[in-house]
């Protein structure tokens, strides 16, 4: 009887420590692999961290390049202007109707002024674009860095980006135009600023779609974030 008790504690002490034996090496092993896996992720965020820095400089830098060219494009419009308004105001000295001259000139200097304010407001909407097009390339380093799938994201992030500058280069050019009517003579007057009129919306709508579509575009690359997990709401701005 004594001895059979014997063997049951010893039995009983096998069946109890072993498990726990197994368990401590497989915390072990555990435990040793999480500076690997820890030095991997501060790895990785440093990585992201310095393209982060660099995305930053670049894009910023584009931007300033960006509004340097518009900026010289409105000088050479406003030379072109000056040149174009000196031939305007001889020829319009042929129209003897005072209010036809002066509705004229009103009409000219209304295009000039409309042209300027809304290819103003276009650029402060790709700017804006832009800007949460760096958020979302943000949302792509963080979601990297938790072992997520950010293809789908990336690639709306790119179609984004060719849009912004496809409509850029549009409003550039849309803002160094110049819309002066050729006075020929005084019975076509109103076909000659009719053309005019008809010219500058038609080319403005069409630089206004683009802008349009810009937006459409970023808005599809913010649903893509999106499925990556809860983030902060992003509104984007009206053309």
């Amino acid at each position: 009887m004594y001895r059979k008790k014997i063997f049951l504690i010893l039995l009983f002490t096998l069946i109890l420590f072993n498990p726990l034996h197994s368990f401590a090496q497989d915390s072990s092993t555990e435990t040793d692999a999480d500076p690997t896996k820890r030095l991997f992720r501060e790895s990785l965020k440093t990585t992201i961290e310095q393209q982060r820095s660099e995305l930053k400089t670049t894009v910023s830098q584009m931007r300033e390049n960006f509004k340097i060219m518009l900026e010289e494009k409105r000088k050479e419009a406003s030379e072109s202007f000056k040149q174009k308004r000196e031939e305007f105001k001889q020829r319009l000295q042929t129209i003897r109707d005072e209010k036809k001259k002066l509705l004229v000139e009103r009409i000219n200097n209304k295009l000039e002024n409309i042209n300027k304010r809304r290819t103003d407001h276009m650029m402060s909407v790709l700017d804006r674009l832009s800007s949460i097009l760096d958020r979302l390339k943000q949302r792509v380093d963080t979601a990297k860095t938790a072992g997520k799938d950010t293809t789908s994201l990336e690639q709306a992030i790119e179609a984004a980006q060719t849009k912004i500058s496809e409509a850029e280069a549009a409003v550039t050019t849309q803002a160094g135009k110049v819309y002066v009517a050729e006075i020929v003579d005084e019975t076509t007057l109103r076909e000659t600023v009719g053309e005019i009129v008809s010219q500058f919306q038609t080319e403005l709508r069409d630089v206004h779609k683009l802008v349009v579509d810009a937006r459409q575009v970023v808005m599809n690359a913010v649903k893509e974030a999106a499925k990556l997990g809860k983030a902060n709401e992003v509104s984007t701005p009206t053309p």
